[in-house]
């Protein structure tokens, strides 16, 4: 699998290449989100599968708005009308040139993301779905919660990492307590500042 890391931002890309250095199966390239070859698509879209406003906007665009209705019609079928932020699914775009989409909510609705673990959540939902898809061969994922969701560049790749990790290379642990639960939680999004909230 080709995972290719794709958004504008110089200092986004900067960021990414500091957290996945090393990871040979990781692209990441500064430049247009369709300027690399690819067999599918991540749409950072809303729990309710809407796809006219920004990166989405411009999937529609490119590949044809029957992406967002196929999107749609299986958030209705499949999740009881709501595809939650942790979740993802895949739908094929009925278009040659990139075949299948993945839907990763960042968000419900158009929300500020800053203190939220949501890019993990998202990240952790797209690479599930990957390992266990066998059609794909590439990927192109952009920055997510960026934009309307002002999360850090720094925090969206180092919880875009993080979920790597757990998921891809499969080196998540479970937690062996409550504090530590809360703590990694925490650090997914501060500079490693931990406040203990004594939720005991």
């Amino acid at each position: 699998m080709k995972i290719q890391l794709i958004d504008r931002s110089r200092e986004l890309c900067d960021e990414w290449e500091l957290k996945f250095e090393g990871c040979n199966d990781v692209i990441v390239h500064c430049g247009d989100f369709f300027s690399l070859k690819t067999d599918c698509i991540v749409s950072p879209a809303n729990s309710f599968g809407y796809m006219d406003g920004g990166l989405d906007l411009a999937i529609s665009n490119r590949l044809g708005w029957q992406i967002q209705r196929n999107l749609q019609k299986s958030i209705i079928q499949n999740h009881n009308g709501e595809l939650l932020v942790g979740q993802a699914e895949l739908v094929r775009t009925e278009n040659k040139e990139i075949p299948f989409c993945i839907s990763a909510p960042t968000m419900r609705v158009p929300s500020i993301l800053t203190n939220t673990v949501n890019v993990y959540l998202a990240s952790k939902a797209i690479f599930r779905l990957l390992k266990t898809t066998k059609e794909i061969n590439s990927v192109t994922i952009p920055g997510l919660a960026t934009g309307v969701g002002k999360v850090p560049y720094d925090v969206c790749a180092k919880q875009m990492r993080r979920a790597y990790d757990d998921v891809w290379l499969g080196q998540q642990t479970f937690p062996n307590s409550w504090y530590q639960a809360q703590k990694e939680h925490q650090l997914l999004y501060t500079n490693g500042e931990y406040r203990d909230l004594q939720f005991r």
